[in-house]
């Protein structure tokens, strides 16, 4: 299956790309690394890059920064929400979506094992039994106002958990994990 979807997004882009600037290089922005962009690097190790006759670049640009980098011309496709496509679009900028990866929003709330365990967390009780884990909780998100702030307050709210119950930390996508601390780094 991802070998088709980074096949699909290798034959968009050869149909649809501008040349490629400087000897076929080619930048791809993505906003971190994370699993649902793993067809591009699926591509590049299999080689169909270079197959194409395209180097192929990736770099890491957080939020909408790698949306930017296409507009400013520094790299030549972003990997992007649709909430920043949109808002590119609504406010002038010449841009054409090539190929949506998923067709979900893509948000999962996780909470540690630990903690799950700790209160009693029945993961197949119904959805508005869960949310009620979230109470007293920090939970990050990319951003306040962001998508995953939204849903975040609509899985509170399905639980009877009112917003100030929950405390929101913004950070970047690349900076979830690491923000989980593991048995083997906790202080005793």
């Amino acid at each position: 299956m991802l070998k088709a979807v980074a096949s699909f997004i290798l034959a968009a882009l050869l149909a649809s790309a501008a040349p490629a600037r400087a000897a076929d290089q080619i930048t791809f922005a993505i906003p971190a690394e994370i699993v649902q962009l793993l067809p591009i690097y699926i591509a590049q190790d299999q080689g169909f890059w270079k197959k194409a006759d395209f180097d192929a670049k990736i770099v890491a640009i957080p939020g909408v920064g790698g949306l930017n980098a296409v507009i400013a011309g520094s790299a030549d496709f972003s990997f992007s929400t649709g909430s920043a496509i949109t808002r590119a679009v609504a406010h002038g900028q010449k841009i054409v979506a090539i190929v949506e990866l998923g067709n979900q929003s893509g948000q999962i709330l996780v909470v540690r094992k630990d903690v799950a365990d700790a209160t009693g967390f029945d993961k197949n009780a119904p959805l508005a039994a869960r949310a009620k884990i979230l109470k007293g909780k920090t939970i990050a998100v990319g951003g306040i106002g962001s998508i995953a702030d939204a849903f975040l307050k609509m899985i509170a709210h399905e639980g009877g958990v009112d917003a100030n119950q929950v405390v929101v930390a913004p950070m970047g996508a690349s900076e979830f994990m690491p923000a989980f601390p593991s048995p083997w780094t906790r202080k005793a």
